[in-house]
């Protein structure tokens, strides 16, 4: 085996040297060279047995696939940038087949594997259990531990651990991956380092150990506490285990380096494989004006004739948006009633349009922002449901009680068994019916529960040794609904909303993008600049509000300005607003166009990270494009802050150039000076909660 890798790495090193499929070249020859990268990911293709991954079946502890596996195939091949190898084995004590699914990206210095294991003998296989789907050691002086905590609980503040004076480890046991903690870590050592990221829409644990003479141990898996035998047709798989290695022991490395590997490999695309494309996403606001509650997003007060009012009135203000967002509450109660109150939008009924507040269904509104070449954004929560009395769907639907989970939540509350196959194709039949009827373009997903008590449930009543058989089969078959709803609608893109930004792990993200990352924010300015200035690090496209939901009327080019990124998302009381804010509003959206421009390319973060609570700090970012020579600079002095001014050291700008930084306010003055001097500093003045916007370009 060993001869024909080498040749296939080295044919590699030929065949991706010419134009991929986003028009940049590689040389696969140097970044084979490199410490880690392929150089690592030609170690496993050679020698299988060396890939860290570990796992007991029965009573046989292996770590890496050697003697006790029987190689049935290996499929090798280069593309689209990547070098592919999959191996097929059998463990001959107990017959399991496993599939190892390596991949290689050359240009990126990056690798990744998954393992599955299938039972495929006809009777139970022994338990299979200790999985770690990453169990391996990095060597290099001075370990540090940085990244971010999740979403609610973590509300993505950053840490920093110096590994030789503590372990560290993170979990998360609630069945959503970024529920305040975040499975994303960039690894210094020595002098570079290693960004990783656990894929796994479930429960995880990942541990970081120093040992001494310069090795850290590093140990993640997922399915936290799975030990189950498979029964026959049963395969279970690991978590996606992902590593981008760098040279350069700097934080501002680390991230270009993943954002790289992240924007190019990773994200979901536009149907013609380009880039997905930054939006515009817009919700009317007609219950605050018309009922006096607040309800940011939520739908509940809706009927056709509020939707057409507040787009006719944000149409006849010429506001350019791409997606009209439709939220929870357009379906009605399982008794047909209308959901009256803004607390019952969680009566998910039977999935069917509520026809008091909506007549002629969701097609009346479809059809008004087709006249516009606009699209639709339509809520949904497939996962679980409110009972009521076990009647749900009792409308000859076809779903059976039994395809429920126990124990979701609260009794009221039951978790729909992703892990019955039958279950799953129902709820891929009824979802598509409403895809196909509404006209959805813009599938939002959302998961309001903690899965892991239901999980559990699951496992008891499969019996002994199945425990975390539920996570597992329930998981596989989540991500297999997203891929098989884009298969049949091809131009349909998700959102991964998860009571906020709890579900945005790696395998998530690469079917996904988090249009809405937390239900925190709302009305929180100084929330709303730490999460970015954070998570523009580790996932460069992702929603946020410009609005304040306790004052839907206020628009303001701070609020405005702290929202440019993936989604900027419009949520005013359009019929109650003022011909000032419309202005305002039409300005900003003017800057966005320019602005989302720049999101793929390299970030900085020109400020310290301050937590959510900090109201005396300047929060300041900048995406730069290399290519262009030019980028934006986003500046804010929070409200609290006694500083009138701030020095902001400009990066990814060449020495020699001379550079124009130009004022989308005019206030700061037009200049021009070299990259050496914006290096060294800029100076920005700004009265308090007021903003600047920066454009650097080269003259």
């Amino acid at each position: 085996m060993k001869k024909r890798t080498i040749a296939f790495i080295a044919a590699i090193a030929v065949a991706i040297c010419s134009q991929n499929a986003s028009g940049a070249y590689v040389n696969s020859v140097e970044a084979l060279s490199n410490v880690g990268g392929l150089y690592e990911y030609s170690r496993y293709v050679e020698d299988i047995s060396l890939l860290p991954v570990s796992f007991k079946i029965g009573e046989r502890g292996y770590k890496g696939f050697g003697k006790n596996f029987r190689l049935n195939k290996h499929v090798n091949y280069a593309h689209d940038g990547k070098v592919e190898d999959t191996f097929y084995l059998t463990e001959i004590y107990s017959g399991l087949d496993v599939t190892v699914c390596l991949v290689g990206y050359p240009d990126c210095n990056a690798l990744e594997w998954t393992v599955y294991f299938a039972n495929n003998t006809g009777k139970n296989s022994p338990v299979l259990s200790d999985i770690g789907a990453a169990d391996m050691s990095f060597t290099g002086d001075d370990p540090v531990l940085k990244g971010i905590y999740g979403d609610v609980g973590g509300n993505y503040a950053s840490y920093e651990y110096n590994l030789k004076k503590e372990p560290v480890t993170f979990d998360s046991v609630s069945g959503r991956p970024s529920d305040g903690t975040f499975p994303y870590y960039n690894l210094e050592y020595g002098d570079g380092g290693t960004v990783m990221a656990i894929g796994w829409p479930g429960t995880w644990k990942a541990s970081f150990n120093y040992v001494g003479d310069g090795v850290t141990e590093y140990y993640a898996t997922a399915n936290v506490g799975f030990s189950s035998y498979l029964k026959p047709g049963e395969t279970v798989r690991t978590a996606l285990a992902a590593f981008v290695n760098y040279k350069g022991r700097s934080e501002d490395v680390a991230t270009n380096a993943w954002r790289k590997w992240y924007i190019k490999y990773n994200m979901p695309t536009e149907r013609d494989g380009s880039r997905l494309k930054p939006i515009k996403t817009l919700a009317t606001f007609n219950d605050y004006s018309t009922t006096g509650s607040i309800g940011h997003d939520i739908s509940v007060y809706e009927t056709t004739e509020s939707v057409l009012t507040g787009l006719k009135n944000a149409y006849d203000h010429g506001v350019d948006f791409d997606y009209f967002w439709m939220d929870a509450g357009w379906y009605d109660n399982v008794d047909g009633s209308s959901i009256t109150s803004h607390a019952n939008w969680r009566t998910i009924g039977t999935w069917e349009v509520d026809k008091n507040y909506f007549p002629n269904g969701l097609e009346e509104i479809d059809d008004y922002l087709e006249m516009h070449n606009d699209k639709y954004l339509l809520w949904f929560e497939p996962e679980w449901n409110l009972l009521h009395d076990n009647a749900l769907f009792m409308r000859n639907t076809g779903f059976k009680t039994e395809w429920f989970l126990p124990g979701g939540g609260s009794s009221a509350i039951q978790l729909v068994n992703f892990a019955n196959n039958e279950c799953y194709s129902w709820m891929l039949e009824r979802l598509s019916k409403v895809i196909r009827e509404s006209g959805v373009e813009y599938f939002r997903d959302d998961f309001n529960n903690d899965p892991a008590p239901a999980w559990r449930f699951g496992d008891f009543a499969e019996g002994d040794d199945r425990s975390g058989i539920t996570e597992n089969l329930y998981v596989q078959n989540h991500l297999r609904l997203w891929k098989e709803l884009k298969e049949r609608f091809p131009d349909l893109l998700i959102d991964s909303c998860s009571s906020g930004g709890r579900r945005n792990d790696l395998e998530t993200m690469r079917l996904a993008v988090p249009l809405h990352r937390t239900d925190m924010d709302y009305n929180s300015p100084n929330m709303r600049l730490s999460m970015s200035r954070n998570l523009f690090k580790w996932l460069p496209y992702f929603g946020s509000p410009a609005f304040l939901s306790n004052n839907p009327d206020v628009v303001s080019k701070y609020l405005m300005r702290a929202a440019y990124g993936g989604d900027i998302k419009l949520t005013f009381a359009w019929s109650s607003m003022s011909e000032a804010a419309y202005d305002t509003l039409l300005d900003c959206l003017e800057e966005y166009d320019i602005v989302k421009q720049y999101i793929y390319g390299d970030y900085y973060a020109l400020t310290d990270g301050v937590s959510v609570e900090e109201s005396d700090a300047w929060t300041a970012w900048e995406f730069f494009d290399a290519d262009n020579d030019s980028g934006i600079v986003e500046v804010f002095r929070r409200d609290g802050s006694t500083e009138s001014e701030c020095v902001l050291k400009i990066k990814g700008v060449d020495d020699w150039h001379r550079y124009e930084l130009y004022d989308f306010d005019g206030v700061q003055g037009k200049t021009t000076v070299s990259g050496t001097d914006l290096k060294r500093g800029v100076t920005i003045r700004l009265e308090r909660e007021t903003s600047a916007l920066l454009m650097i370009r080269p003259v």
